[in-house]
């Protein structure tokens, strides 16, 4: 839950609640306080406190003499930042001799000495943000974060000669060279500084700040909860804010989630955390129509939201929306499959069936993988009629350019998988497992094909009856999503040739005895892989109609590999022969 909608719960509850209802509640929770806590309770309450008949006193004469004191303050600790610019005044280093990255990797590789005291120029600026922000002097605490951030501190010596002989602030705070939490400083400035800038300049003034905050990624919410007031005009902010960042992406229309540091990955990342924001989902769809082709994740975001508030109908157009402007983008860190998989449930939900076939169709457009043929296949009434030839041209292209290229790349398990719940089960055999060499199957279809090829080849029993657990073994190995929920479906709508069954079979008993071969006394965290697809093997062949054939497999094993006494415990899970 984010802290809008955190805090608008909060007002409803506080709305429905008795003035005596709210004052036990509130003695309860002090109650419960440790006795550490109490103290800063109470304050907490006093601070709370409101007396509407407030006149001029004693205490608003020393209020404004303490911010006169701090502004002047701050008016010299701004020239002396500044001159730090000068190069007169720097840091002095040395080189660690007892740092040892490996051993003792906590300690500072440099010393660092300041016979100049800029360190105490800079703790006593970060000091006076928060103390600044305490008094409501906004402008004097924007004026700091913003001096702190451009801030360059020169140094001599070691770290000179090694580095490029300048501090930024982060660094300083990497280095211990601070008393204070950067990071927090930075947020509490950055909050001072949306409460000292007129609306029409605050989004490009807070998205600067954040920005150039140089400590990770500061948020909207961090920022709300940085002062001990609420941020004002919010509802008003936000539209602007959103404007603008939407300006920035537009610019760059380039992913920004890939640009790690640019201004397109911060407004990307701050207008998602906008569209979650929103009051109403009606200005999260917005936000969503306006930046969802640059940043694919705010259809995502919206959509989810209207299926948790049961508006289907609006999410069924938005999808449709979403879908027709992500068309020729790429799959974007997977969004748009999965905003293709979210506007199938949708439609699903409403029984718009051919749409969902539509949706199911460009999901394996966007990401041919055989889990989404499974579910195209198996959960599209019309597939053979409509889709099948689609989904052929598909794969068909991909097996070719893999052919053409032999080269291994992340989707060919994929590719050959599709092939082989397609029902191109020679493809899959013949090219598909092709790999001589006995190890690195890791980034091949092997593993996955002998799998596939031990399922479709197991003659299944009754119905009802349970899968032994060598084939419940080899489902998971085989690493199509959904396969386990689909399997008997797919076996009765796919089913091997017996001549490519028996092939199928002699293949794979060749392949397992080369790579428990080369595996055995050398990769010992694969034995238990081994010992599934042997058992599995001897299951499959067992109800082909070979009697006993699964521990007399296990057995030539053991017999074959007595002395790996750790490969003979994986035997043994499956046979008590030995």
């Amino acid at each position: 839950m984010n802290l809008m909608e955190f805090l608008r719960k909060v007002d409803e509850r506080l709305d429905s609640m008795s003035y005596e209802e709210l004052r036990q509640y509130v003695r309860e929770t002090a109650r419960t306080l440790g006795e550490g806590e109490r103290e800063g309770f109470l304050c907490s309450l006093s601070c709370a406190e409101s007396n509407p008949h407030k006149t001029t006193s004693d205490a608003d004469e020393i209020y404004s003499d303490t911010v006169k004191h701090y502004k002047a303050e701050v008016g010299q600790i701004l020239q002396k930042l500044d001159d730090l610019d000068k190069g007169e005044k720097f840091l002095s280093s040395c080189f660690n001799e007892e740092y040892d990255e490996w051993s003792n990797s906590d300690a500072d590789e440099y010393y660092f000495q300041d016979k100049d005291h800029i360190l105490d120029s800079v703790d006593r600026a970060c000091i006076l943000i928060e103390k600044c922000n305490d008094a409501e002097e906004y402008n004097s605490s924007y004026k700091l974060v913003e001096a702190l951030e451009n801030l360059e501190v020169y140094v001599t010596g070691d770290y000179a000669d090694c580095e490029d002989g300048v501090l930024a602030i982060d660094e300083l705070d990497s280095y211990h060279l601070l008393d204070m939490d950067w990071e927090k400083v930075a947020t509490d400035g950055i909050y001072a500084a949306y409460r000292a800038t007129s609306m029409n300049e605050r989004a490009s003034v807070v998205f600067s700040l954040i920005r150039y905050s140089r400590c990770g990624f500061i948020n909207l919410e961090n920022i709300m909860q940085a002062g001990k007031h609420e941020l004002p005009d919010l509802d008003q902010f936000l539209p602007e804010w959103v404007s603008y960042l939407s300006g920035i992406i537009k610019e760059r229309p380039d992913d920004p989630n890939r640009n790690s540091y640019g201004p397109s990955y911060y407004a990307a990342k701050l207008i998602e955390e906008a569209g979650i924001m929103s009051r109403q989902s009606n200005d999260q769809i917005s936000i969503a129509m306006k930046c969802g082709r640059e940043i694919p994740k705010l259809y995502l975001d919206i959509l989810n939201r209207l299926m948790k508030d049961n508006d289907y109908e609006k999410a069924s157009e938005i999808s449709e929306y979403a879908l027709k402007d992500l068309k020729d983008r790429d799959n974007d860190n997977g969004f748009h499959e999965a905003i293709a998989k979210t506007a199938t449930e949708i439609f699903e939900h409403i029984h718009n069936y051919k749409n969902a076939g539509e949706t199911r169709m460009e999901t394996f457009q966007i990401s041919p993988s055989s889990g989404n043929y499974l579910s195209l296949c198996l959960k599209t009434g019309d597939f053979d009629a409509v889709y099948r030839r689609k989904t052929e041209d598909i794969y068909r292209k991909l097996i070719d350019d893999y052919v053409k290229s032999n080269a291994i790349y992340d989707k060919q398990h994929d590719v050959f998988a599709t092939a082989l719940l397609d029902g191109d089960f020679e493809t899959a055999l013949d090219v598909g497992l092709n790999k001589e060499e006995a190890l690195g199957w890791s980034m091949s279809f092997m593993k996955q094909g002998i799998a596939l090829f031990l399922i479709s080849c197991y003659k299944d029993g009754p119905d009802g009856e349970p899968l032994p657990r060598e084939i419940q073994n080899m489902i998971s190995a085989a690493n199509v999503y959904g396969f386990k929920e689909l399997y008997y479906d797919w076996k009765r709508l796919r089913p091997i040739p017996e001549d490519i069954k028996k092939r199928a079979i002699t293949k794979i008993n060749i392949l397992l005895q080369k790579r428990t071969a080369a595996i055995l006394g050398n990769y010992r965290n694969y034995y238990g892989e081994c010992a599934n697809f042997i058992a599995a093997l001897g299951k499959v062949r067992e109800s082909n109609g070979e009697i006993n054939a699964e521990r007399e497999a296990l057995v030539a094993y053991h017999q074959q590999f007595r002395r790996y006494n750790a490969f003979t415990k994986e035997l043994r899970r499956f046979t008590n022969s030995f």
